[in-house]
């Protein structure tokens, strides 16, 4: 997604091919699937991927570069089925400023 900064969730709606509806608000009656509401990126998007947790004392430096050389050796047609385009780091100063929305219990009744 041009305005989505790698790393960070984003949202893709999919219709069929022959449907002539182009515009969001022409979906308004529409039957759609969606991400579980309780899932990270199903309530939380924009942010960040969730990060890699590692007990206190990993080497993050060497964690990271393994976890980024992996995904480099996959072959090119499975990094593009996963749509994995690579490993980035994001500061966590810059993933905390973000605010962490209401949860999704409070807005399903």
């Amino acid at each position: 997604m041009p305005d989505c900064p790698a790393g960070y969730y984003n949202s893709v709606f999919i219709a069929r091919r022959d449907d002539t509806r182009r515009n969001s608000p022409d979906f308004t009656c529409a039957t759609f699937a969606y991400n579980e509401p309780m899932s990270q990126s199903g309530w939380a998007a924009p942010t960040p991927g969730l990060p890699y947790i590692a007990t206190t004392g990993t080497d993050k430096p060497n964690l990271f570069s393994a976890i980024a050389e992996a995904i480099s050796s996959l072959p090119s047609a499975t990094r593009d089925t996963l749509q994995i385009k690579g490993l980035i780091n994001i500061p966590a100063a810059e993933y905390l400023a973000i605010p962490t929305p209401d949860g999704p219990d409070q807005h399903i009744s």
